[in-house]
């Protein structure tokens, strides 16, 4: 029970994990499970997660009976309550094992914040999967998917990894024009004149502007008229899950790569932004802070409005999404935010009252 011997123990434990590359994490039942209560399970899970490793979840049988689930949840808030984690106040049989362990933490990272999220997302996930599994949960299940596909984010590491080179593969298969001064799509047009006339105005007006090459460093209204809704947006034709009908928003569309899932970062920006100012202000946040704030781009998922929300009905077609959308309440649950600014000195993002 020694500070040196837990010390040992958590260097032996991180080789030999980093050795096997997987971890199988054993409950005994999901809600208020003995795993979740003891600091040395936790630790595991802490080891693992600081190393990147793969956890999936083993479970007995008479822990995942339906009808007694959903006689606990009725909601998908109900469900986030039903797998709360509490690392701070986790035990162990030696008393100081659990004091020391908890310290090292704290000193390694400040919070026990992501520690608790990461085990809740597992359990979260696994009622999903079950709930989705059964047909007499099926209303239920739809509901889930409508608001958790809205409380998404989209991953870090496909923003920084692939988002550029996606945009630079989808430019040159879309028709740009200038208006303004400023390269457009036809769906980026008709959005940004809708204010002013019909859409079928707008069509016509389309066709008197000069063709232009894409924009090499796009804004993101320009991106949006491109990769959110149109005919080449990346959830077009897909269905969507918050109403059935047919396009789905970026973060719905990026599902099935696991480039998306429940948001653990709220992102704070202005959509004037330039693609390029946007990647490296994140790619330098994440060097900076990531270590600091127990973040790497495999674990960091951004609740990013261009991505989260479904551009075709809100932009596209002028509608107002019902995501339950209390801003305090999704901030809350998320628990942090990156606010991104483009210059220190007078930014665009001091300007707009929306970021404000």
């Amino acid at each position: 029970g020694s500070s040196r011997s837990v010390e040992e123990i958590f260097a032996c434990f991180g080789n030999q994990i980093m050795g096997i590359g997987k971890m199988i994490l054993c409950l005994d039942k999901l809600h208020e499970s003995e795993y979740t209560g003891r600091i040395w399970t936790l630790c595991d899970v802490y080891v693992a997660v600081q190393r990147d490793i793969k956890i999936t979840l083993a479970i007995p049988p008479h822990a995942l009976y339906i009808d007694d689930i959903c006689r606990q949840v009725t909601s998908l808030q109900d469900i986030f309550d039903f797998c709360k984690v509490n690392s701070a106040k986790a035990i162990s049989t030696i008393p100081t094992d659990a004091e020391y362990i908890k310290e090292k933490i704290l000193q390694q990272v400040g919070t026990f914040h992501h520690l608790d999220e990461t085990v809740e997302q597992l359990l979260v996930t696994e009622i999903l999967q079950l709930l989705k599994s059964h047909n007499k949960a099926s209303e239920f299940a739809i509901e889930i998917d409508q608001e958790d596909s809205r409380y998404f984010g989209v991953s870090l590491d496909f923003v920084l990894s692939e988002f550029k080179c996606l945009y630079r593969k989808k430019a040159p298969e879309a028709e740009w024009r200038l208006h303004d001064s400023c390269e457009v799509t036809e769906p980026g047009f008709i959005v940004k004149v809708r204010d002013c006339c019909d859409v079928e105005s707008g069509v016509v007006a389309w066709d008197d502007l000069d063709v232009c090459s894409p924009p090499e460093n796009p804004n993101f209204y320009q991106l949006a008229g491109l990769l959110a809704y149109g005919p080449h947006a990346l959830g077009k034709g897909q269905i969507c899950p918050r109403d059935g009908r047919e396009d789905c928003s970026v973060v719905d569309a990026l599902l099935k790569q696991d480039e998306s899932a429940r948001a653990n970062w709220f992102f704070s920006w202005v959509w004037g932004y330039r693609l390029h100012t946007v990647v490296r202000a994140l790619d330098l946040w994440l060097r900076r802070f990531g270590a600091k704030t127990w973040c790497n781009d495999r674990h960091a998922y951004l609740w990013w409005c261009v991505f989260v929300n479904n551009q075709f009905r809100m932009l596209q077609d002028g509608e107002i999404e019902e995501p339950g959308r209390d801003f305090g309440r999704l901030l809350e649950g998320i628990g942090r935010m990156i606010m991104c600014l483009d210059t220190i000195h007078e930014s665009n993002y001091t300007c707009c009252i929306w970021t404000l």
